[in-house]
């Protein structure tokens, strides 16, 4: 039975899912040792929901005692709603590619990480997709 808590963290997730949510589509990508990612053939693409966060967040560039210069490193992430994940016709991997259809230029994004919470959703933790 469900706690009163899991109840308005239920509630919550799906109102903040009809204001903020928008489409991003999944396109899976299969990384081998010593070879550039390529599409992953055995998953298909598909679209889903969520809601994506963005923010520079400053790295440092080599040896992070010898006074290395910052630079600037895209990191965001994606949040899935439970309701949203029991959707997904697979978990997405880290190493596959999100593209944010529903933004201007359609920016992509590599998953750097995944992270499920206890209440079934699931957060992408991504970084800027660059060139392959």
């Amino acid at each position: 039975m469900a706690s009163i808590f899991d109840e308005l963290d239920a509630s919550l997730s799906e109102a903040i899912g009809e204001v903020m949510a928008e489409v991003a589509v999944l396109l899976p990508r299969a990384t081998r040792s010593y070879e550039a990612r390529s599409v992953d053939v055995d998953r298909a693409s598909f679209s889903f929901r969520g809601v994506f966060s963005d923010g520079p967040e400053a790295k440092a560039s080599g040896g992070q005692y010898f006074s290395a210069p910052l630079v600037q490193d895209m990191i965001a992430d994606f949040w899935i709603a439970a309701r949203d994940v029991a959707q997904l016709p697979f978990e997405p991997e880290k190493g596959d590619q999100i593209s944010m259809v529903s933004r201007p230029g359609q920016p992509a994004f590599m998953i750097s990480g995944l992270h499920r919470t206890s209440q079934g959703e699931l957060l992408l933790i991504l970084v800027e997709h660059g060139e392959d």
